[in-house]
């Protein structure tokens, strides 16, 4: 017969074997659970849309006949933005439409007279290329640009108002960083550098004497917005 040592010996091993399996099993389970929400949580592939808001501020430059000066414009911009991303392991390229209501301009008042010049609006088409860094993305844009600019010029004596508009075309680039904040919401922040080229500009003056000027803007804009992902 056994005696009690021996006994005593069994039990335990039978013991630690059986709290054994069902630890062993708890830890494969967590260790083949915790890739599958990391994924989910960097998954940047598909649709999305979203807006935009934030501020601008560059330079305006005219140049006429005789004369070429430029002057510093600021303002506000918000919008809406329209995109499709495709990730290849941590890289992910995209290609993003946006649009943007703005006010973004100088304005030279004396009192009985003034000018105004701004950026009503603009419209980009860019391509986006960048890094996943767990549910973040950084990356890099650039595309092409259209903007509608105006110029509004006004006299109290002799009661003189103009308002003259044109479309600018160019170019845009700069940087951005994207964090997924739920499965199908990100939270942003871009700075974007708009160069538009020179349109020329007929302005009535205040002595009733026509002038023609052109007009560029290049500018820089800080903006933070939300996506939707689809």
């Amino acid at each position: 017969m056994l005696g009690d040592k021996t006994l005593n010996r069994i039990a335990l091993i039978t013991t630690a074997a059986m709290l054994a399996v069902p630890t062993t099993g708890f830890a494969a389970d967590l260790t083949i659970g915790t890739p599958g929400a990391a994924d989910a949580a960097t998954d940047w592939s598909g649709f999305y849309a979203g807006v935009h808001g934030g501020m601008g501020t560059g330079e305006i430059s005219m140049t006429d006949t005789f004369t070429s000066t430029t002057a510093t414009a600021s303002g506000w911009l918000a919008g809406l933005q329209a995109g499709y991303n495709f990730e290849a392991g941590n890289f992910v390229l995209g290609v993003e439409g946006d649009v943007s209501w703005a006010d973004i301009g100088v304005e030279f008042d004396s009192g009985a007279s003034g000018t105004h010049y701004r950026v009503d609006w603009m419209a980009s088409l860019r391509g986006r290329a960048g890094v996943t860094l767990d549910s973040a993305l950084l990356y890099g844009t650039a595309g092409i640009e259209t903007a509608g600019a105006s110029v509004s010029i006004w006299n109290a004596s002799p009661g003189i108002t103009d308002d003259v508009g044109a479309t600018h075309s160019g170019w845009v680039a700069g940087l951005g960083a994207e964090l997924m904040v739920t499965e199908n919401v990100s939270l942003r922040g871009e700075y974007l550098y708009h160069a538009l080229g020179d349109e020329p500009y007929t302005i009535t003056a205040p002595d009733l004497t026509q002038a023609t000027a052109d007009l560029g803007y290049a500018f820089r804009t800080l903006t933070v917005g939300a996506n939707f992902h689809f």
